[in-house]
């Protein structure tokens, strides 16, 4: 059985592969920023009342020991991942179309719960999709 990936197209500078779209369902990846301080809940990406947010990759690095846990809204949606000081995580890039690692509920705030009193910082790319 052979298995191929989505069909995409490079839409970067040069075929760089900047952005890639999914052909079969016309879905760009987007990315965001995670910059956080102190114990707190931060939404990372802005919820869309007709569409889930599926995260295809993230890299997470803590200044402090801390727990991190991703949620849709306030619904959890992973248990918290210990990190300690300047320790990081990260998923590795997905496709569009071949998988993601998290996905929020429709009209749900992709949020990222902290406990530790210090910096987390990383980024994140992902899609909207029904």
């Amino acid at each position: 059985v052979t298995l191929s990936s989505a069909p995409v197209v490079d839409q970067g500078a040069g075929g760089t592969g900047a952005w890639r779209t999914d052909l079969r369902r016309g879905l760009t990846p987007a990315f965001a920023v995670i910059n956080l301080t102190a114990p707190t809940t931060g939404e990372i990406v802005a919820a869309d009342g007709t569409r889930k947010i599926k995260v295809l990759s993230y890299v997470v690095v803590a200044g402090v020991a801390s727990n991190l846990t991703w949620k849709s809204s306030s619904v959890a949606l992973s248990g918290a991942m210990p990190l300690a000081l300047n320790g990081g995580i990260a998923a590795a890039p997905i496709a569009p179309g071949a998988g993601h690692w998290i996905e929020t509920s429709v009209n749900g705030n992709l949020n990222l719960t902290v406990t530790g009193a210090g910096a987390i910082a990383g980024h994140l790319s992902y899609v909207y999709e029904v």
